[in-house]
């Protein structure tokens, strides 16, 4: 009895919900968390879980009686949409194993972590970087053109030295579209030749000021 109450007041000083579920299926423990934001009752059992929540139980406890270990998820992506008392949170599940003195599987310990704020900051990032890209892109399709229109010579004939500089932008320009089309592939901030992504962009600009100052009479 003592060794329960210490159990449960382990769990219980869990901000995050977790629940306890015996080999056959029925629950065994839930904490305080639990019992608050999932309305259990460890008295009703799972009967009057939300199916959602139950679907997840049921994943977790199958991959653990399955011999597979502990069940671990692959990414935020695997956090369920579970409806609470303080609304739609992201839940996403950690399960272990629950061992008998024996050695034998008695249970599965299943962890409802909580992630909602922290797909909240992803989305945002996301966001962020997708606006970003989308405000670049048509600017930088105005430096392409003034790009091509260089090489082709169609504004006139180059020094050596504008040549070189035409070739250090499109250079730059290589670097930056492909992060344009795919800013998730390179995150936020990103790295070439030794600078910033900043560091590029006023490379890129220079460089073109460079190439069409000496090239172009207005």
């Amino acid at each position: 009895l003592a060794a329960h109450r210490a159990s449960q007041s382990v769990i219980d000083s869990l901000p995050d919900p977790v629940l306890v579920v015996a080999v056959e299926g029925h629950l065994l423990h839930a904490n305080e968390s639990a019992e608050r934001l999932l309305r259990i009752r460890l008295d009703a059992g799972l009967a009057t879980v939300d199916p959602a929540v139950r679907g997840v139980l049921e994943r977790v406890r199958q991959h653990v009686l399955a011999g597979k270990g502990p069940y671990l998820p692959k990414g935020l992506e695997e956090a369920e949409r579970i409806a609470t008392v303080d609304g739609e949170r992201r839940l996403l599940p950690r399960g272990t194993p629950v061992y008998s003195e024996q050695g034998d599987v008695v249970g599965t310990t299943v962890v409802l972590q909580d992630v909602t704020r922290l797909l909240s900051f992803e989305e945002l990032k996301n966001n962020l970087v997708a606006t970003v890209a989308h405000e670049f892109r048509t600017p930088l399709t105005s430096l392409h053109m003034s790009i091509h229109l260089l090489t082709e010579h169609l504004v006139g004939p180059l020094t050596a030295h504008a040549v070189a500089r035409l070739l250090s932008a499109s250079v730059y320009e290589s670097v930056i579209t492909p992060w344009l089309s795919s800013p998730k592939a390179g995150g936020v901030m990103f790295d070439a030749t030794g600078g910033s992504f900043t560091a590029v962009i006023v490379k890129l600009a220079v460089a073109l000021f460079d190439t069409c100052a000496p090239a172009v009479t207005v």
